[in-house]
């Protein structure tokens, strides 16, 4: 009688037969006689596994079990051969077996993920953005949130579009939270609007100019700008140069398009003041001759007119006899008199509130 050597039968079991990238895969190994499953002198059998055509790793065994983890960033679609070897022995002839694995995508759980955001936020305002998820959690919860600005046709992270000063910009956003366990994988999508920052600008007090002179660089306070963020061009005002009071405008005030800016609703105005004549003269005033008649009207200037009157009021001049003339100038709309007023060849006498100067001269 003669018996000859035998190819053990293996078995390899693989669960699941499918998995995700990072996760566990266990195998189990069996080893039999074909003839009888009685005899118990079977060899052990050695477990390795082969990711695409990367080198065979080794898999410890227990009691004919063990488990591996699926590479991460192994790609979807790839194959991963497990494979089992008995070697030959006296009464046994080497023996071999495989299954395999393939790397599946995570499951979709779209329906069960929701992103909660408000529907605006104040331009310096980070946005407050939450995802949910309703359904069964399978090992390490993670979410990633991805922002776009153009209706989400691309997205990026909250830092890449945030401006140099750390700030979402002023315009229309779609956030998405990616949700990732394990196995499963789902998104949410939602909208939110950043809003210009308001900006009050408020002029300062007592501002104004002499007429005709140019206008000042008007000055004012405003509300806070953020980061680096400064005010470009002027304030401005009515356009008009006859005196009187302006209302104060944005004229050229600007900052940029995260900004919404106003004029505070005080009655500050901007004053054009009658500017003040320092020194002028009349025309000459002929000296009194004994039998000459008094002059009665004396020439102004461009700014303002003159008139004339004599003390005495005589209709003729006498011999050897003072006389004192007196002359009163009253100024055009926009000027005014002072009484520090110089009227060259001409003594001080009054200035009313209202600009009207009078001033004499005594003959000889």
């Amino acid at each position: 009688l003669t018996i000859f050597s035998t190819a053990p039968e293996i078995t390899v079991t693989v669960d699941p037969s499918g998995q995700v990238a990072g996760q566990l895969v266990h195998v189990s190994v069996t080893v039999k006689n074909p003839y009888s499953s009685a005899l118990t002198d079977l060899p052990s059998p050695t477990l390795t596994y082969t990711v695409g055509n990367g080198r065979a790793q080794t898999v410890a065994l227990s009691n004919g079990n063990g488990s591996f983890i699926v590479p991460e960033g192994a790609s979807v679609g790839t194959e991963i051969h497990v494979s089992a070897v008995t070697e030959g022995t006296g009464n046994y002839k080497r023996s071999t077996a495989s299954a395999t694995v393939t790397v599946i995508d995570k499951i979709r759980v779209d329906d069960a993920v929701r992103v909660q955001t408000s529907a605006s936020f104040v331009y310096g305002e980070a946005p407050a953005v939450k995802g949910s998820f309703s359904g069964k959690t399978e090992g390490t919860v993670s979410w990633t949130y991805l922002y776009s600005n153009d209706g989400g046709a691309s997205y990026r992270t909250l830092d890449a579009l945030q401006n140099s000063d750390g700030y979402l910009p002023a315009g229309n956003y779609t956030v998405k939270a990616l949700y990732m366990d394990d196995t499963q994988m789902g998104e949410a999508v939602s909208q939110f609007t950043v809003t210009p920052r308001k900006i009050v600008v408020t002029p300062d007090k007592n501002q104004s100019k002499g007429y005709g002179d140019a206008d000042p660089v008007f000055t004012y306070t405003h509300t806070s700008l953020l980061g680096r963020d400064a005010f470009v061009g002027k304030l401005g005002r009515e356009q008009d140069e006859a005196v009187g009071q302006y209302r104060f405008t944005l004229g050229t005030l600007a900052v940029n398009s995260n900004y919404d800016i106003s004029l505070s609703n005080s009655s500050l105005t901007f004053t054009i003041d009658k500017k003040t004549l320092t020194s002028v003269s009349v025309g000459a005033i002929t000296a009194p001759v004994a039998g000459a008649t008094p002059q009665s009207t004396v020439t102004g200037g461009s700014n303002y007119s003159a008139t004339l009157s004599w003390q005495e009021t005589p209709k003729t001049f006498a011999y050897n006899t003072a006389y004192t003339v007196t002359v009163t100038l009253t100024p055009n709309s926009n000027y005014k008199f002072v009484a520090s007023t110089e009227v060259i060849g001409f003594t001080f006498v009054s200035c009313t509130s209202s600009g009207t100067l009078t001033v004499k001269k005594t003959f000889p």
